[in-house]
């Protein structure tokens, strides 16, 4: 069995992935840039799951980030890579510097599509292999206050849906997780403001990065192109793809200037 390769590794659902994974026995390199979380997951997975683990201390929104990773890692048998490292933030573009907007689409869709083309030359050599790509429900809709995130996730899901396409009888299978409101980290900022309105979030809207994880797993090992995680995301994504984009454009614009008061 192949290593594992888990981008974003040190906390929320990449950390859950990485528990996911293990579990099963698959050794992993892990890379993410909090160096002391990753040391700490490395260890916990090391005595609970009792597999080899690697830790790679990188930041994926640098340019050219990526390619120093494949150069890294040469050596290891990868036969799965997890592009899980994201970035997120709420507001108007105008509010962003320039380097703020790079360096999310560095990470969210550059690093990203960069990594996966060159780990990909390897697994069509090999015969086999996996890759899950973490969008978002944010994918299925241009999201106003959120366009930056929500345009970076769109593109990982189109890009992951179309070499699906030109993968298939390959032996390599390409996943798109799109996960919902999550209880991460990452996502407290729009969380503080859904809470302040209404309140504690039914479980129906909100999941744990364990439940994302073992859908996303699953759905990886079964080679599925898309899963998306929870009733409710499924019902939203669904409905999305019906209504016009005025529609969504409108909707979506409304609740965000709500939510930011």
């Amino acid at each position: 069995m192949g290593y594992a390769l888990i981008t974003g590794a040190s906390a929320g659902i990449g950390r859950a992935l990485a528990k996911a994974f293990s579990r099963a026995g698959q050794p992993l390199i892990l890379v993410a840039r909090n160096q002391k979380r990753l040391e700490e997951t490395s260890e916990y997975l090391r005595q609970n799951h009792r597999v080899k683990v690697e830790c790679i201390v990188m930041d994926l929104s640098d340019q050219g980030a990526a390619a120093r990773l494949y150069e890294k890692i040469a050596g290891f048998e990868v036969d799965t890579l997890v592009n899980n490292a994201g970035s997120f933030f709420t507001g108007s573009l105008m509010k962003k510097s320039p380097e703020e907007l790079e360096r999310l689409v560095t990470l969210n869709a550059t690093n990203l599509t960069v990594l996966t083309r060159l780990l990909l030359n390897d697994m069509l050599q090999q015969g086999y292999g996996r890759i899950l790509n973490v969008a978002s429900v944010a994918a299925f809709s241009p999201i106003p206050g959120m366009a930056c995130y929500a345009a970076s996730k769109a593109f990982v899901l189109y890009l992951t849906e179309a070499l699906s396409e030109e993968l298939k009888d390959t032996g390599v299978s390409v996943t798109a997780l799109c996960p919902g409101f999550t209880d991460t980290e990452m996502a407290q900022e729009v969380m503080t403001a859904l809470e302040k309105n209404f309140g504690n979030l039914p479980e129906l809207f909100l999941s744990t990065p364990e439940q994302v994880a073992q859908a996303g797993y699953d759905a990886c090992m079964e080679g599925r192109a898309v899963e998306v995680p929870g009733l409710a995301n499924k019902l939203f994504s669904a409905w999305s793809q019906v209504q016009p984009k005025w529609l969504l454009r409108r909707l979506t614009g409304k609740a965000s200037r709500w939510l930011q008061g």
